[in-house]
């Protein structure tokens, strides 16, 4: 195929498609939900984890590392369940 022929059909759809993503990736209203996107998830997950840590890990009743199920730090902080559970630690917690 030489330089001076018409674009095949293929070319023709190559290139019209560059010209379109370049239009939609020039757009303003696109560009500001990506950015609002990107903040607002990272914000969410950040919040998420927090909860996920007080909730799941340092619940002073059934956490993973005061709770019964988990490695009984409240237990052994306070020599019994009944002595922990009254302690104004695990209120704090």
């Amino acid at each position: 195929m030489s330089s001076n022929s018409t674009p095949s059909g293929l070319k023709k759809f190559e290139n019209g498609f560059i010209r379109i993503a370049g239009k939609i990736s020039g757009n303003r209203l696109l560009l500001t939900l990506r950015d609002t996107f990107v903040l607002v998830a990272a914000t969410t997950m950040i919040a998420g984890f927090g909860i996920m840590i007080q909730n799941v890990i340092v619940d002073p009743m059934n956490g993973l590392i005061f709770g019964k199920q988990g490695l009984q730090l409240g237990r052994l902080i306070s020599r019994s369940w009944a002595t922990w559970q009254q302690s104004g630690f695990e209120h704090g917690l």
